[in-house]
């Protein structure tokens, strides 16, 4: 779904984890106390580039 995304020009993410178990996002699906939703996807379109992550600076020698 993400790769397909991106190749109709689309932005992509998965929502998953702790993000889930919020109280709003528990109201918006409304999910009952004994439903755990495991991923969420959303896909629309991409205002701007995101900055780049930087990674650990190497230590070569």
């Amino acid at each position: 779904m993400l790769l397909m995304a991106t190749a109709l020009g689309f932005g992509s993410a998965l929502t998953s984890g702790k993000a889930l178990g919020s109280p709003a996002l528990r109201a918006l699906f409304a999910l009952a106390p004994e439903e755990q939703a495991l991923c969420f996807i959303s896909i629309g379109t991409i205002a701007g580039a995101r900055a780049r992550a930087r990674g650990p600076a190497s230590s070569a020698t």
